[in-house]
């Protein structure tokens, strides 16, 4: 059958399902390909650089009223004690080397 030319219902349903087919693959590749570079550059992230960024923003929600002062600390006291257990690894692994 030349490219273009149906002959029949049937021959347009398998055309199109082979184009849906193509179609799902490409999607789920590409929505693979987007998974990985993202997860990449999250993975180089540091995680103290984070934590500080993340309590900036609470900071900011505190001020803006968006968070109670309870709440505020509650948060920024998790954080401060993440903070010191990444600086706490990093100068015990220093110490090792």
């Amino acid at each position: 059958m030349p490219f273009g030319q149906v002959n029949s219902a049937w021959d347009i349903l398998r055309l199109t399902a082979f184009r849906l087919a193509g179609l799902f693959v490409l999607v789920a590749v590409g929505v693979w390909l987007i998974v990985r570079v993202r997860w990449r550059l999250h993975s180089r992230d540091d995680p103290a650089a984070v934590d500080h960024a993340m309590l900036m923003q609470m900071n900011e929600m505190r001020r803006a009223g968006n968070l109670s002062d309870t709440e505020f600390r509650s948060i920024k006291g998790r954080l401060i004690k993440r903070l010191r257990q990444a600086d706490a690894g990093r100068d015990q692994n220093a110490s090792e080397s």
